[in-house]
């Protein structure tokens, strides 16, 4: 079978001769292009052949080698002859120099983030409305009345002045009129209803204060939950609401910043351990070659 020619139908798997003429190409394609160690092996070549045509993909033994990258190594230029005198005393060996390269971590992302980690971006900061208390509820002491208020009191002086009326009818027509007992009886009579007549002005100026004190605080809920603690709450849930997209973008990014961090890190360390490949297996070749 010729070198690249794939044996065999794409569907079928190897015949113990097609594998042995799988081998013996991957061998001739790996010592041709003088593939070092740390690129693989002729059985790699063999195993990845196999394992596209068993995935039935009809491929050749070159495109078996692109699987592993073989086709990107280029072989170095072989190491020019020694110099007159022979390899021995100061004739060079074609060797490179020493892989002395150390591996440096690339700088970090940088979003604005602390120290350390600054590829995650500033975080937002929530800025909630102020809230301004209503002022606190006041209303006027209660105030009982006075001697003067009860005797103003239009209540007072129509009874009283109807109480002592039957009084003095009463006396006049048993012709007692003009005595003492009349003037004492008018006297009792003035002295007991301003007392009751006291406690009833009391009580009627206390049930209207009452009725007014409980309306005021009813209408000073009324203003403090419609005029404070409604246009507060509203106006928080509104900058909740503003900030939902802040915090969602910051998420978003940092976790792309971390994710663009880790990937940077890794190619820089994946390049410096290819770069050591190459190099070790230009050296490897050289000194093969050298050797010969």
């Amino acid at each position: 079978m010729a070198q690249g020619e794939e044996p065999g139908q794409p569907d079928s798997y190897w015949t113990p001769e097609e594998l042995a003429a799988a081998q013996q190409a991957a061998n001739q394609y790996y010592s041709s292009r003088g593939i070092p160690e740390g690129w693989g092996t002729p059985d790699d070549l063999v195993n990845t052949w196999a394992q596209a045509r068993r995935q039935g993909q009809p491929i050749d033994i070159n495109a078996a080698a692109a699987m592993l990258g073989w086709d990107r190594y280029q072989a170095p230029a072989a190491a020019p002859p020694p110099p007159d005198g022979g390899g021995g005393g100061g004739g060079g060996t074609g060797l490179p120099s020493p892989f002395t390269s150390t591996y440096t971590q690339p700088p970090p992302v940088n979003l604005g983030g602390p120290a350390g980690i600054e590829y995650i971006p500033p975080t937002p900061t929530f800025q909630p409305p102020g809230y301004t208390k209503p002022p606190p509820f006041t209303f006027d002491k209660f105030v009982g009345p006075t001697e003067g208020d009860v005797l103003a009191d239009p209540s007072y002086q129509f009874r009283e002045k109807r109480g002592l009326g039957a009084i003095s009818n009463s006396q006049a027509a048993r012709g007692l009129w003009a005595s003492g007992a009349t003037g004492k009886a008018f006297n009792d009579y003035a002295q007991d209803f301003a007392s009751q007549e006291f406690s009833n002005v009391y009580n009627r100026n206390l049930n209207t204060y009452m009725a007014n004190f409980n309306n005021a605080l009813n209408t000073y809920a009324t203003n403090a939950e419609t005029q404070y603690r409604q246009p507060f709450e509203y106006a928080y849930t509104s900058a909740k609401d503003s900030f939902m997209p802040e915090i969602l973008g910051y998420q978003t990014k940092a976790q792309a910043g971390q994710r663009q961090n880790e990937l940077n890190v890794s190619n820089a360390y994946q390049k410096w351990l290819d770069d050591y490949s190459q190099r070790y297996g230009t050296a490897r070749f050289l000194f093969d070659v050298n050797a010969a």
